[in-house]
């Protein structure tokens, strides 16, 4: 609806290169899950920081190989090339909060806060819409801008799931910290 299905596609290319961040999560995940489970708060705070450096690295070797190898790989997409070499550090954020948001669910869920989280969610995506109609209506939305507002939903989506375990006696403070650290992938 936002944007052109040119731009669309592109997104989505962007989506399947960066996926390789999800797959290293749902490893590791699907491995450890139940002491991730059952683990202590303490624990899961720290192993966050594991898995964002895992996390992290993965999509350093992504964008590191997409600028060495992107146009003998996808020589279809040569003349989109520069604009998805500065949209894929945004998607590579994005997927890393992604994943971050997977991983605060195994503590959503077992604090049994799971429908407070959806409902909070849910007016994340509400006003995610609303800011790329904004956008949209002022004539400055891009592709960039779109992923840029998307990043920024599931960012905050982050911070407030990380409020309301806190408030139910789970507080990560290191993970609230380390959500800063994929910001960096918008540093030139």
């Amino acid at each position: 609806f936002f944007l052109s299905v040119e731009a669309v596609s592109i997104y989505a290319v962007c989506v399947r290169i960066s996926a390789a961040i999800f797959l290293v999560h749902q490893l590791i995940v699907t491995a450890y899950f139940k002491t991730l489970y059952e683990a202590s708060v303490e624990w899961f705070d720290r192993f966050y920081l594991v898995l964002l450096a895992l996390t992290m690295t993965g999509a350093a070797v992504i964008l590191a190989g997409f600028e060495l190898f992107a146009a003998d790989l996808l020589p279809g997409w040569r003349a989109h090339l520069p604009e998805m070499s500065r949209l894929l550090p945004i998607v590579c954020m994005q997927t890393i909060w992604w994943v971050s948001l997977a991983h605060v669910e195994l503590r959503i869920n077992r604090a049994l806060i799971s429908k407070q989280a959806t409902l909070w969610l849910l007016g994340c995506a509400g006003v995610m819409v609303a800011a790329l109609a904004l956008l949209q209506a002022l004539a400055l939305l891009t592709l960039s801008t779109a992923a840029l507002v998307f990043a920024a939903t599931l960012f905050a989506a982050l911070h407030i799931q990380l409020t309301l375990l806190r408030r139910n006696g789970v507080a990560l403070p290191r993970m609230r910290i380390a959500l800063f650290v994929p910001l960096v992938f918008l540093v030139p």
